[in-house]
């Protein structure tokens, strides 16, 4: 099998999964791995939901030990195959629940753009302070969802089960780890100024320059990044809490978002478009079935006038089959009229030689054939 075996569908689980491409998201999301190098160099690296491992293939080429697990098994058979030279494993591994490894087996636990999508979320996060060594860190990355019309946004995404702003991952995150530590996520550099920016989202993937060089993470806090000016929301967690207490209401939307109302939302949402679907689908259905049914009925009266041809010319031929018979009945009689004429004109005849005489037959004369 090669790379080229798994279409780009597949491998972007249908854009879901980023892969390596020249344009500002790529950079953006290697920019967080780049964030982690520091931690990572000569360091034992376990990379929780590797994705298309473009990543975990930075941090491995800049020093790191990685090993790289992904529930997507389409995703990790590109990974062993596209990286098969660089020094680094990849595994399949459901996320959501207990990991394989020993207890203390990494250095660094490093997770971007994953918690949102793993139902069992304490489980990963239980698992994440396990693996770790006691002096360990774990980093995790997240979309910021820093308002109720961002979560409604974000609850557009299949693929997306959490929609909780920073302080509440900062929350959850602090019941697992002693030290919780939040960094946001910005364009640095000439690409600080907002207008240049804009204008880069917007080229051609030929002409994008944008690196994952040109970013930048300051120290921040939780209520800070509630902003919402982060491109992403970064936690540094240290110290292993291996047996955590029970889950806060910290840790879940705020109530003033009213999560309930805007899933009822997302669903009433949904429903209407499927139902605009099943409308616009019935309306081209209907369509086809009038250029059907109109198809049908100048087919069925061609069929009517082709029967009706045939039908003529059958009739036609009747007729003149019968004409026929009629003609070979007349020219049978006149055959036999003609015949008896002949015997009548032969029988006077004799009777004219016998007598000797010049008259004219009577029966010759009655019939118009006297002879001289």
């Amino acid at each position: 099998m090669s790379a080229t075996d798994i279409s780009a569908e597949e491998l972007t689980n249908n854009g879901e999964r980023m892969i390596v491409d020249n344009h500002w998201g790529y950079w953006a999301h290697l920019s967080i791995y780049r964030f982690a190098l520091p931690f990572a160099k000569g360091k034992r690296v376990l990379d929780a939901g590797c994705g298309s491992g473009y990543g975990s293939v930075y941090l491995a080429r800049q020093g790191a030990k990685v090993l790289a697990v992904d529930a997507g098994e389409v995703a990790v058979k590109h990974c062993q195959v596209e990286y098969a030279n660089d020094p680094i494993a990849f595994e399949v591994a459901d996320l959501g629940k207990p990991l394989t490894f020993e207890d203390g087996s990494f250095d660094l636990v490093f997770s971007s753009n994953v918690f949102e999508h793993v139902g069992e979320i304490d489980t990963l996060c239980a698992e994440c302070a396990r693996v770790m060594t006691p002096d360990g860190l774990t980093i995790v990355a997240v979309p910021p969802i820093c308002s109720a019309k961002v979560a409604k946004s974000d609850m557009d995404n299949q693929f997306h089960v959490h929609h909780i702003p920073p302080t509440a991952w900062h929350a959850k995150l602090s019941r697992f780890f002693t030290e919780v530590e939040c960094y946001e996520h910005h364009t640095d550099g000439k690409f600080a100024d907002k207008e240049l920016l804009k204008r880069e989202l917007h080229l051609p993937r030929e002409q994008v320059t944008v690196r994952e060089t040109d970013f930048d993470f300051p120290k921040t806090t939780a209520e800070k990044m509630m902003s919402g000016e982060t491109i992403t929301a970064i936690f540094v967690c240290r110290g292993r809490i291996l047996e955590p207490g029970p889950e806060t209401l910290a840790e879940r939307t705020p109530a003033s978002w009213k999560e309930g109302e805007l899933a009822a939302q997302v669903i009433y949402d949904l429903k209407a478009h499927e139902a605009e679907l099943v409308r616009d689908n019935w309306i081209l259905n209907e369509q086809k079935m009038h250029e059907l049914l109109a198809r049908g009925t100048a087919e069925q009266a061609l069929v009517k006038a082709e029967t009706q041809a045939q039908a003529d010319s059958e009739a036609s031929a009747r007729k003149v089959s019968d004409l026929e018979i009629r003609l070979a009945r007349v020219e049978a009689e006149k055959a036999a009229i003609q015949a008896r004429l002949d015997s009548a004109e032969a029988a006077v005849a004799a009777q004219a030689a016998a007598a000797n005489t010049k008259a004219k037959s009577p029966l010759l004369a009655a019939l118009g054939l006297a002879r001289r």
